[in-house]
């Protein structure tokens, strides 16, 4: 029951404004406020009543395709497109000859540029900086990934390093 309440919501908030951004003059001011101030915090309502019911264990279906490992890459970029935004953006309204007085489909078009944009700047700085600093760093402190931890799990390693206080984790080449 939940999820359709949030699917409703989600397809109110998404569907209910396209007469008005065909005929802006359609809605009052009023309307517009309140659209403007409800329509958010309902979609973030939303958003995170489905992920209290994949958390629950609801959704098994959404949960395993949000789990899967095409996602991955995404993820690790993430938090590059979170400091890359505002260079992008800036770059692109600053480009722009005109005011940001646009249509609702340039607005659009624009969003989707600037975040697939964002993604491949967050690449390539990935590629250039953090990618051979995160390499380093792993080399130099001996770090090992989680698979590698597994394995040594499964081998005893780990109960090794548990019992002795002086062994220390060495990469075997």
């Amino acid at each position: 029951m939940s999820y359709l309440i949030a699917l409703v919501m989600i397809l109110f908030v998404t569907l209910y404004p396209l007469p008005a951004n065909m005929n802006p003059m359609k809605w009052s001011r009023l309307h517009n406020s309140l659209f403007i101030a409800l329509s958010r915090p309902a979609f973030l309502m939303a958003l995170m009543l489905i992920m209290t019911n994949m958390w629950l264990g609801h959704f098994a279906l959404l949960k395993s395709f949000f789990g899967a490992n095409f996602w991955v890459p995404l993820a690790r970029l993430s938090y590059l497109v979170y400091l890359v935004f505002p260079i992008v953006t800036a770059s692109l309204i600053s480009s722009m000859s005109m005011s940001l007085f646009l249509d609702y489909y340039t607005m659009f078009y624009l969003l989707t540029f600037a975040m697939l944009g964002n993604y491949v700047f967050a690449f390539f700085s990935h590629l250039v900086t953090e990618g051979p600093l995160s390499a380093l760093v792993m080399h130099l402190t001996n770090f090992r990934p989680y698979t590698e931890d597994k394995q040594a799990l499964k081998s005893g390693k780990l109960v090794e390093a548990a019992i002795s206080p002086a062994y220390t984790p060495v990469h075997e080449n």
